[in-house]
């Protein structure tokens, strides 16, 4: 039996019966307890001896649980159309809007305008993170990946429609790795602040998601919207990409140096969805 805390506990008993006595039921006797009011498994034993002194007992496990964790959402910052947000090392605030970028110094406002005057109506033009310097990336619908520096932003290339930017993460060298969507979809890398980038190598014409590092080894998951999908890996930085895993994946988390998949079991497009853990690098 399980029950939260706080929860009534109602003994729902035992029955015993002998060849020879008949009905023991009333001749039971309980041992233990159960405390609701206290996390833990209570044991109850049931004891019931016949005429001829013949014993016999069973038990039951009662758990008591932890009860469930009340959320009640309440509202931070109110804002029309929002795509993300992210804290700024300075501590700062910077939200994207399908009209712009805005910062705060505190998470519930007001906001204030950076100026990003790049519109969109589609959540994969987001913003994607800081350099080392503190310059702020931002993707537009058709025009690339900005950043803003000193006041201004400036456009740093990857142009061309469905520019998403997906994902962005700066390793300890410096070097910054983006995922590109759109119809310029591949693995990119920058050595220069964000300023310019390199295509990396590998078959990897795809809209990739997720860009993890575990202990110097990159990854990256996609569902296969361009029909390959899968997950790949790098160990070289991400200068170049190699298919690690070729069943779709939806979405990659690491936590406590395991990666955590949502990926198809079996064959590619099996449509089985489960959830699988590596705890060897994706080995």
């Amino acid at each position: 039996i399980e029950l939260a805390v706080g929860d009534t506990f109602t003994d729902p008993g035992a029955t015993a019966s002998d060849n020879v006595d008949g009905n023991l039921t009333n001749s039971i006797s309980v041992s233990g307890s159960v405390d609701t009011s206290t996390t833990g498994t209570y044991t109850l034993t049931y004891t019931v001896v016949d005429a001829a002194g013949n014993s016999s007992s069973v038990s039951r496990s009662v758990v008591v649980n932890s009860p469930p964790l009340a959320c009640t959402p309440s509202t931070i910052y109110s804002v029309s159309q929002p795509i993300n947000m992210i804290k700024l090392s300075n501590g700062n605030f910077a939200i994207r809007t399908f009209t712009g970028v805005y910062t705060s110094t505190s998470m519930s406002g007001p906001y204030n305008s950076l100026g990003f005057n790049y519109n969109t109506t589609n959540h994969s033009h987001s913003l994607l993170g800081q350099n080392s310097n503190g310059d702020i990336f931002a993707t537009s619908p058709d025009n690339g990946i900005f950043k803003y520096s000193n006041g201004s932003w400036t456009s740093v290339g990857l142009s061309s429609f469905g520019t998403g930017g997906g994902n962005f993460l700066q390793l300890s060298n410096g070097r910054i790795i983006v995922s590109k969507q759109g119809s310029l979809r591949k693995m990119y890398y920058s050595d220069d602040n964000g300023s310019t980038w390199t295509a990396a190598s590998g078959d990897i014409e795809e809209d990739w998601y997720n860009v993890i590092n575990v202990n110097g080894e990159l990854f990256v998951n996609s569902a296969g919207d361009k029909n390959k999908g899968g997950i790949i890996s790098s160990s070289d930085n991400g200068s170049s990409w190699s298919k690690l895993r070729n069943q779709r994946a939806y979405s990659m988390e690491v936590y406590n140096g395991d990666i955590y998949i949502v990926s198809e079991e079996g064959s590619r497009n099996s449509n089985i969805w489960k959830i699988f853990r590596s705890s060897d690098a994706g080995q």
